[in-house]
């Protein structure tokens, strides 16, 4: 709704992904962004001009965790591979690089090179739990633009 009501204010395109996040295989994943409707909403994402994002950090706080979408598991897995952060479900350690697993072919978005490749990229993210997140994020080069609170952007500053 927040999305929505943005982008009334903008003159832009709210576009909710009608998907789940997360597939229980990976050709089932593949099948689905060969659908004409989930096609369509991917060209429009990859040839936006401005995209706004959240990051979340990949702690016991992060919304994969608490929904246990990948198992708990699968979870530890990402975690020992160095995972801090989760961007469009793809996760980041901290050098801003993608951790991959098999998992991550289940996966529902677009890839992290396709994000870079949107001009103007907003990421709107805060709060002390965020912090290790953002600077996976900005090291990444996945935001041009960071609409966050005074005291991250402080702590991002040290």
């Amino acid at each position: 709704m927040c999305s929505a009501i943005m982008a009334g204010n903008l003159r832009a395109i709210s576009m909710n992904l009608h998907a789940p996040a997360v597939l229980s295989s990976a050709e089932l994943c593949t099948a689905l962004k060969r659908e004409p409707a989930l096609r369509n909403q991917f060209d429009l994402i990859r040839n936006a001009q401005t995209i706004v994002f959240g990051l979340g950090g990949f702690g016991s706080e992060s919304t994969m965790w608490i929904a246990n979408i990948p198992s708990q598991a699968e979870i530890n897995a990402y975690v020992g591979n160095g995972a801090q952060a989760v961007l469009i479900c793809r996760l980041l350690n901290a050098e801003g690089e993608q951790v991959r697993r098999d998992l991550d072919w289940h996966m529902m978005g677009i890839e992290l090179d396709e994000l870079r490749a949107i001009p103007r990229r907003i990421c709107v993210a805060g709060g002390p739990t965020k912090v290790a997140a953002l600077r996976a994020a900005l090291k990444g080069g996945y935001a041009t633009h960071l609409v966050t609170d005074m005291d991250t952007a402080a702590s991002l500053l040290d």
